[in-house]
């Protein structure tokens, strides 16, 4: 079969028009992306992961590159094997394989490049070659714009995303050394290529903050901005302790690795220490969330000593004249305490004539077996009584009140509730 000149031409034309490489390399990323759940899932330390690596990620996303970008031009296809080669390094840096793994870049560079080029018809073929013997009164983009541009466009945003993330390091170090404390909250936010989007979100000074998405590491790893903040904040100074006490009882709270490496514990007293010796200074940020956190604790029975604690501290709060401490001592008489319970089941023992049913039948199998149940709804009108008990509390048997109890439930067995 063959073709006139102009029609060839035109084949040529219409080739080096479709062709893109900016999108070529857009689409090799992706399916890059793709791909890296591939070998993260298969491993380096077997035959199949290797190949499937060295070959099959390679015909993926340099295919779908080629096909995508309409590639044919050895150039562009040379700009596609480059990043897939430079993928494959990584991976094997990423996954520690040993030095086997870099012996076979040549053969992934190979297949990308390959790949890469999409299947022509055959009037296309013949403009090629005409091309290049007579080439055809048409300007085709030369090398620099079909490879050294979209390269370069792609690699721009890695590079502007850690020298952001580098530069954003400095000046939120900067900013917690020279005292800067109206900048540190925005300035120690990681930046737009580094933020978890799907974080938890707090409010600091009218600031979003993403839980995930600051520079202060974690509460067992922490950054060196975190360790500059600690170290001024212990100190004395406020402004720094109340910025550290942001950190540790705010940021670091959903750190799943405190539990996991059971410092709760240690943590907790950490961070109750330092929020108390705020509140003493007036801080009503921390005030509020201990307010909060006596909320949180009414839902459950606590020690007699631990309640009486809260109460202490909040008493004197009172006592100095801070600012909210009202409420503090409030939300810390409502926490109930096993005092509390043991009050209930006195005074029930003492009216038997007002409870119902329920109520005497508890109070008949505490004073058989010494177990006394309970609801929590009973000491906080904020929760509602749930299906079944909550709880209960060992009382010494009493059967003198199990006497009682028979002329108002004649029909009581033992033991049943």
């Amino acid at each position: 079969m063959s073709y006139s000149r102009e029609e060839l031409e035109k084949a040529f034309i219409r080739l080096s028009k479709q062709e893109r490489p900016i999108l070529a390399l857009f689409a090799c990323l992706i399916g890059l992306i793709f791909c890296s759940l591939v070998t993260a899932l298969i491993g380096p330390d077997i035959i199949f992961g290797l190949v499937t690596a060295c070959i099959l990620i390679p015909i993926i996303s340099a295919g779908y590159a080629g096909f995508v970008g309409r590639l044919y031009s050895s150039s562009s296809r040379l700009m596609i094997a480059l990043v897939t080669s430079g993928y494959y390094l990584w991976s094997g840096y990423s996954l520690q394989v040993n030095g086997g793994w870099y012996l076979f870049t040549p053969i992934c560079f190979a297949t990308a490049f390959i790949a890469s080029k999409q299947k022509l018809a055959l009037v296309e073929e013949f403009a090629l070659i005409e091309n290049k013997s007579t080439p055809f009164n048409h300007r085709t983009p030369s090398f620099i714009d079909k490879a050294i541009m979209p390269l370069f466009l792609v690699l721009t945003v890695p590079a502007l995303g850690y020298y952001s993330f580098v530069l954003g390091s400095e000046i939120c170090h900067t900013n917690i050394k020279n005292g800067n404390f109206q900048e540190i909250p925005q300035s120690c936010q990681k930046n737009y290529f580094e933020i978890n989007a799907y974080g938890h979100k707090v409010k600091f000074d009218g600031i979003i903050i993403h839980i995930q998405g600051h520079r202060f590491g974690s509460y067992l790893e922490k950054s060196e901005e975190a360790l500059l903040l600690q170290e001024l904040a212990q100190k004395g100074e406020l402004q720094y302790q109340q910025l550290w006490w942001w950190v540790l009882d705010i940021l670091y709270r959903d750190d799943p690795q405190i539990a996991q490496f059971n410092k709760l514990e240690q943590y907790e007293q950490q961070v109750t220490k330092l929020r108390r010796e705020l509140i003493t200074k007036g801080h009503t940020p921390a005030l509020q969330l201990q307010t909060q956190v006596h909320y949180l604790l009414s839902h459950r029975i606590m020690d007699d000593q631990a309640k009486q604690e809260y109460v202490l501290f909040a008493q004197e709060q009172v006592d100095n004249g801070i600012k909210g401490a009202e409420e503090l001592l409030a939300s810390a008489n409502n926490i109930p305490a096993v005092a509390d319970v043991v009050d209930l089941y006195i005074w029930q023992s003492e009216h038997l004539h007002l409870l119902a049913q329920e109520d005497l039948r508890n109070l008949m199998h505490a004073a058989q077996t010494g177990e006394y149940f309970y609801y929590i709804s009973d000491f906080n009108d904020t929760k509602s009584r749930s299906y079944s008990y909550d709880g209960y509390i060992t009382i010494e048997p009493n059967p003198e009140l199990a006497s009682a109890l028979l002329q108002w439930l004649p029909e009581t067995l033992p033991n049943q509730l």
